[in-house]
Parts: structure tokens; sequence; C-alpha cells
């Protein structure tokens, strides 16, 4: 068996056995990615994020996003050489939250690889376009809250706006956040909190290859940071209903207690499917 490290140059030969969704991400500093193949077919595959943990200083994380095994030997390969790859990159803890229908294999070797796993209730919310009819008070873009599209602002402004969110944040963050285009995110959907001083918040979203819209940041770090995000979503709520058809779903990922709050708040018929959580510690 051989191990095989995703790039932009061979992502195309595996495109059949990757999911589109976590794949994407290939090619961008914090992401990494490998597959285990056999006489050149894979037979096992792992997509993780590197995340630093503000305020922690040099402490990193590893999130796996996506996870296949076709087999269990691959799956023990995959695993093993996973270890030494976050090992070299100083990272202090791995952890994930995988689909039930995973099977029962992959569970027996993450086990047996040092994972602690449980079945809870996952972290990614998927809001429906009738979730967002539903969002209390939803009012009109912009009205009375400095609320802004992203169309709006000019990229130096988006720099330094990102570059104070990075500075401000107290959750676990993506580096690379300050090196991805204004293009990358659903310009028309996505917005920002203006005020005298700059660009006090953001909400943006990317629309994924599945079509999905996944929120990327959620952030305000001003006076008042808890309206001011609701103000973001509602803003961002009436201009997906306006832009979007009914298949379309939302995705938040609820990195911490606050988060899951507001989104509950706001949408409170909210899906949230049940999936296997995993956690180890490295080093």
């Amino acid at each position: 068996m051989l191990i095989e490290y995703l790039n932009l140059n061979n992502l195309h030969k595996f495109n059949d056995y990757l999911d589109k969704d976590a794949s994407e991400n290939i090619g961008r500093d914090f992401y990494r990615g490998i597959v285990v193949t056999a006489m050149d077919e894979p037979r096992a595959g792992m997509i993780w994020e590197i995340v630093s943990r503000h305020g922690e200083d040099g402490h990193k994380s590893c999130r796996i996003v996506w996870l296949r095994m076709s087999d269990p030997e691959a799956g023990e390969f995959l695993l093993h050489y996973y270890g030494k790859i976050i090992e070299a990159d100083s990272v202090d803890r791995s952890f994930f939250e995988l689909d039930e229908s995973i099977g029962e294999t992959p569970l027996k070797l993450l086990k047996e690889a040092g994972f602690t796993l449980e079945r809870a209730t996952g972290s990614m919310a998927e809001i429906s376009l009738s979730d967002i009819r539903d969002i209390k008070h939803t009012g009109s873009p912009g009205h009375k809250t400095n609320i802004e599209s992203l169309e709006e602002l000019e990229t130096t402004g988006f720099k330094e706006g990102i570059r104070k969110c990075l500075d401000n944040t107290d959750r676990e963050i993506l580096p690379d956040l300050i090196s991805l285009p204004v293009t990358w995110y659903e310009q028309e959907v996505s917005c920002y909190h203006q005020t005298d001083s700059g660009c006090q918040g953001f909400l943006l979203i990317h629309r994924k290859p599945s079509g999905h819209l996944k929120v990327e940041l959620l952030s305000d770090w001003g006076p008042d940071s808890k309206s001011n995000m609701i103000n973001l979503i509602r803003y961002s709520a009436g201009q997906i209903l306006d832009l979007y058809s009914e298949k379309t779903r939302i995705l938040v990922y609820e990195k911490n207690a606050n988060i899951r709050q507001l989104v509950s708040y706001l949408f409170p018929q909210v899906t949230r499917q049940v999936c296997i959580k995993g956690y180890r510690k490295e080093l």
C-alpha cells in the first residue's frame, strides 16, 4: 500500500472517491489530506484542518472533516500515517464528528488508535429556507443596523476587518482567513457591520460544491456584539430568501455554546444530526 498526500495536482485522480465539499479546501495552508492506494485504487482517505486555539500560544488542534475506509488494512495504514504527520505539525489534540453511517469497522479502528468515541448531537446546524422564513423579526436589509453587503467593502477594508477579527476572537480559528480573497465568499449574502471606526463584524458565507451555503465566519468584536450578530444574520437571511432555491441548506458549525444558543434562538426548528464524536490527545 502507498500513501499519497493530496494536493492541487493529484486531486483529479480521486474525484470519485473524495467528498467534494471537503476536498475543495486542499491547497489552503492549514488543510491536509492523504489517500491510501493499493494497485492504483484508493482504499482509504482523510482530510483535516489545523486550527490554532486563541490565547494558548503554540497550541494547535486537528479537526478531521472527512474520513473513508474501504478496507481494514488500509484504514489501519491511514491512521498510522496520520499520527506521524500531525506529530510533525506539533498538534496536541484531534477531534471529529462523523456520520453514523460510517460503519463498525472504521469505528473499531479509531478506538484501537486511541480515540474516545460517543454518539451525540452534532455541532453542524442545518438551516432550511423554511427556517429562515420563520426567523424572529426578520428585518429589511440594512435597516437601522449599519449592516452592509460584502459587495460594498473594498479589498483593503476587508483585509483590515479580518485582521481585527483574528486579533479579537476567542474561538478556534484558521490562520489563513487573512489570505483568502473576498471572492471566496458569496458577496450578495455575506455582510459586515460598519462603524465610524471601520469594519467591526462579519458574517461570511461560502457556497460549497454541493450547493449548500456554509457560514465560514460569524463574529462581532464591538460593544453589544450579540445584537450585532443577530442583525448580521437577519440581513443575510433576507438576501438568501431572495436569491436561493428551496433546496438550499445553510450550514453553521456551532463551535461553542454561544453560537448554538444564538442559532437556536433565531431558528428554533433547526436540524442537527446525531453523529459519532471522537477525541484523542496527541503528543
